[in-house]
């Protein structure tokens, strides 16, 4: 897999989630229930 971006692993998943999350968020009033891949994420981030 060719390297695109001098990003990190860590600040593309950050980025990444952000922008997933803004895009999601602005299509459903209500944000999705989170899913176990999900939980396991954010238990890593946070």
């Amino acid at each position: 897999m060719p390297k695109t971006c001098e990003l990190t692993p860590f600040e593309h998943r950050e980025i990444y989630n952000k922008e997933n999350f803004i895009d999601t968020a602005s299509r459903n009033d209500k944000p999705p229930a989170l899913s176990e891949q999900d939980k396991r994420q954010l238990g890593r981030i946070v």
